[in-house]
């Protein structure tokens, strides 16, 4: 069984430098990014995606050129920000300071104000994990892409933070045993 994880490319939020919302569209880069990921190969059976906007169009134009079903899936959405949705970092270090220092001091465990904790994401991506029963493409978000890593693979989050898995990437696993094939940034 392969599973390829996609990130959803450039966002509105992703350039104005913002923690995401869930309603924010691609960006015109993200746009381009888009067609440049329609010229990969995927050879998966069906594919998944987050409800996020971002993720579902980008999922949704997947479907329809590779004549695959889609099926949107909540436990794929991004890490719930609460407060800082929608604001920059200098905007949260400014209303924020005690919870930015936390959440420095220890980002795994840190719980958004009025939001989730990384451990949430943990919890989604192994509910999701254990349903998969066929090779997937799955369109997601960063914080659900490295929880699925840690979950598959075994992997130490902290490790997997040094990765960079910038809008667009695509991540190829196999299994028996599972291993990472590629990671490839845009």
């Amino acid at each position: 069984m392969d599973i390829i994880l996609l990130r959803h490319t450039s966002s509105i939020d992703n350039e104005a430098g913002v923690f995401s919302r869930p309603d924010t569209g691609l960006s015109k880069k993200g746009l381009i990014e888009m067609d440049r990921l329609l010229l990969k190969d995927y050879s998966v059976e069906v594919i998944y995606s987050s409800p996020y906007k971002r993720s579902l169009v980008l999922a949704q134009t997947l479907a329809q050129k590779l004549d695959l079903p889609l099926i949107e899936d909540p436990r794929l959405r991004e890490i719930d920000f609460g407060l800082f949705e929608g604001r920059s970092f200098a905007e949260i270090e400014k209303s924020f300071p005690e919870e930015v220092e936390k959440w420095l001091e220890d980002p795994l465990s840190f719980r958004y104000p009025g939001g989730e904790a990384f451990s949430c994401v943990g919890k989604r991506a192994r509910s999701f994990y254990k349903d998969l029963d066929r090779s997937s493409l799955i369109i997601s978000h960063q914080a659900l892409m490295f929880s699925l890593l840690a979950e598959v693979l075994g992997y130490d989050y902290k490790e997997l933070a040094k990765l960079q898995m910038g809008s667009g990437a695509r991540i190829h696993l196999k299994d028996q045993p599972w291993r990472l094939i590629s990671l490839e940034n845009l």
